[in-house]
């Protein structure tokens, strides 16, 4: 039987793993037909990050003083995921923790992501309401799909799609501009702001897109990988040095895969708590 706060850290565990699976699962379908799915992916997985970092803080807290952290303590964190991600490297060295198969160094993806995550965490996940609103915040902050865009998903193209993949990506735009072009109207507004007002400019953007989902997703399910790495790490030092703490990377399985199946899946499946 598990005492109240053994429940609330595998509950709140299971919060954060169950955000981080279904971010990944909106991340990998997201689209620029359906801005929506993009917002509900940065949601999920700004939150799940978050509260899986302040979950390795409360166990480096326990580890340091015996006792949990207070309500205080845990403020001064914020929601500056970047802020978090830099303290559970700390951790990491301290503790001596298996980090995974992976390192985020300082010039990775995973690391870009994850400044893109504490940007949207901080300061535009309302984005548009502050627009509308006319808020002066709104003035000096991006709209974090395009955020996302230019300084994610550019960088995933320049590293990954290939010249005989834009090639045909390109031929498969033309194909259907022929054939159909004249005889659809076309309005739609690329991740980056684009308007795509024809067939051509529509499917070679569907054509990026795929490469850009698929390895954004990828990417960030690799920082996944390096939490569950370090939570089952700080799990079995608590553990080792006597206090009840359940093992928490039980609800983060689907992240501590190899680079080829985080690269093939499409849908994280939810964890049981």
């Amino acid at each position: 039987m598990w005492s109240p706060t053994q429940l609330a850290l595998v509950r709140e565990a299971g919060i954060a793993g169950n955000s981080i699976s279904a971010g990944l699962t909106a991340l990998r379908k997201a689209n620029y037909a359906a801005h929506g799915i993009y917002s509900n992916a940065f949601f999920c997985l700004s939150i799940g990050m978050e509260r899986t970092f302040k979950l390795l803080y409360i166990l480096d807290y326990l580890l340091d003083h015996n006792k949990y952290p207070t309500d205080a303590d845990l403020k001064t964190m914020g929601h500056d995921i970047e802020k978090l991600f830099l303290y559970s490297r700390t951790i990491q060295t301290r503790h001596k923790i298996n980090r995974g198969p992976k390192a985020i160094d300082d010039n990775s993806l995973e690391y870009l992501i994850i400044k893109f995550m504490s940007r949207f965490a901080k300061s535009t996940r309302y984005y548009n309401l502050d627009l509308i609103a006319g808020s002066i915040k709104s003035g000096k902050s991006v709209d974090p799909i395009a955020d996302w865009y230019i300084n994610i998903g550019k960088k995933i193209l320049e590293k990954h799609m290939t010249e005989q993949q834009e090639r045909k990506i390109k031929e498969n735009a033309q194909s259907i501009d022929t054939a159909f072009g004249h005889l659809m109207s076309v309005s739609f507004t690329a991740e980056d702001g684009t308007p795509l007002s024809d067939a051509y400019s529509a499917s070679y953007q569907t054509g990026t897109t795929e490469i850009v989902r698929k390895y954004g997703t990828f990417y960030s399910a690799s920082i996944c990988r390096y939490l569950y790495y370090m939570l089952r790490g700080m799990c079995r030092n608590c553990q080792a040095n006597g206090h009840d703490v359940p093992y928490l990377e039980e609800l983060f399985f689907p992240f501590m895969n190899s680079d080829k199946y985080l690269l093939s899946i499409k849908t994280f499946p939810p964890q049981s708590q």
